[in-house]
């Protein structure tokens, strides 16, 4: 995994992990993002989404932020 990347590597895991991050994502969105919005009334559904993303967005912000700070204190 990830886990084990250092600076001596070649590129080859780091497009590897990627790839999988990326279908991983895909996989994941769409999904979510249609279940999120299933029983939202049509003339509310660009407010919702509006909010569904933001708050997507910004748990993502402060997932990355607490595991980099618990990387940086523990680490």
């Amino acid at each position: 995994g990830m886990a084990k990347f250092d600076l001596r590597m070649d590129e080859g895991p780091i497009i590897v992990a990627t790839i999988v991050q990326g279908i991983g994502q895909g996989l994941m969105t769409v999904p979510l993002t249609t279940l999120t919005l299933a029983t939202i009334l049509p003339a509310q559904r660009t407010d919702a989404s509006t909010l569904f993303n933001l708050m997507r967005n910004l748990g993502g912000s402060v997932g990355v932020s607490m595991m980099q700070a618990l990387m940086i204190f523990n680490g």
